[in-house]
């Protein structure tokens, strides 16, 4: 990693589960990971993951406290999120075909994507 780090190495967040966590969480990400002049291909993969993440969250334990989480370690960054629901997370292999013919904009999502139902 080739970052000039200045001041504190971790930030946390707390958040409420809801679909404006997920876009207010990767502006946090995104403002965070730029102050630690990381390269811009670990801000977008930061960005990206905890976008991933909150949206499991968000699903997970909606209207619920979730916490954001990142840290500077020595091989770089950490993104995490705990969220307080009960359950554990089930495996799943996501629908990673690709449609043969255009889709309607309305098709259902098949999971797998990020996007919060």
């Amino acid at each position: 990693m080739s970052a000039v780090i200045e001041g504190t190495s971790a930030l946390r967040r707390s958040l409420l589960a809801t679909p404006d966590a997920i876009r207010e969480g990767r502006l946090i990400v995104e403002s965070q990971a730029l102050q630690w002049r990381l390269p811009q291909s670990t801000v977008d993969d930061a960005v990206l993951v905890a976008s991933e993440l909150l949206t499991n969250s968000v699903r997970a334990a909606r209207n619920q406290p979730v916490t954001l989480r990142l840290a500077l370690v020595p091989d770089g960054l950490r993104v995490e999120v705990w969220d307080t629901s009960p359950e554990k997370p089930r495996a799943s292999t996501p629908d990673l075909t690709m449609p043969t013919e255009p889709m309607p904009d309305d098709a259902p999502d098949p999971g797998g994507w990020g996007s919060v139902s």
